[in-house]
């Protein structure tokens, strides 16, 4: 997810939970369009017999039809919703996060942004003013095992980042 979904799923699904806190863990790839996105496959080949497959071969059938995974850098924008594109980049990010805001006040709960917060995210954050934790420092060496900036931590990081907001969130009388 980018800063704008998280912020609809909060909005869509969250919010039935009436929290007290919500704390968003921040990812250096937050301000981008989803990188992982399904290409819609066509089925017009004349070297496939699909019916044939699905009747004889499901193995083959279910890899013929598999959604088509883009990675990073091979995303094709047409195939993202206009609404996530606009609110990606730096704009949208500091937009999804001024709603965020918004439904905080509207609904009563506290927000806590988290992670390795760049030069950008820490701007945006401070100018709406919006509580947040920088990970960074958190000290890698530190915790040679965890990869505890990665965008993708180790269990052992997920306990460490555990620990730092609960001791974040009691030092900020919010428990």
């Amino acid at each position: 997810y980018n800063t704008f979904q998280e912020v609809e799923m909060l909005r869509h699904k969250g919010l039935a939970y009436n929290p007290d806190i919500v704390v968003i863990n921040w990812c250096r790839n937050d301000p981008d369009a989803p990188f992982f996105a399904s290409k819609p496959r066509t089925y017009d080949s004349k070297e496939i017999s699909y019916v044939w497959l699905l009747l004889f071969d499901r193995a083959q059938f279910k890899r013929e039809t598999a959604p088509i995974v883009m990675k990073a850098g091979e995303v094709d924008k047409a195939f993202v919703d206009p609404v996530i594109l606009e609110h990606s980049g730096w704009k949208g990010v500091k937009r999804s996060l001024a709603e965020l805001k918004q439904l905080g006040q509207e609904h009563g709960f506290r927000i806590l942004v988290y992670g390795p917060l760049t030069k950008e995210i820490s701007a945006i954050l401070a100018d709406l003013n919006l509580e947040h934790f920088d990970t960074y420092e958190l000290r890698q060496e530190d915790y040679p095992n965890a990869n505890i900036h990665g965008m993708h931590p180790r269990p052992e990081a997920n306990r460490i980042h555990a620990e730092f907001i609960e001791k974040e969130l009691d030092r900020r009388g919010w428990l």
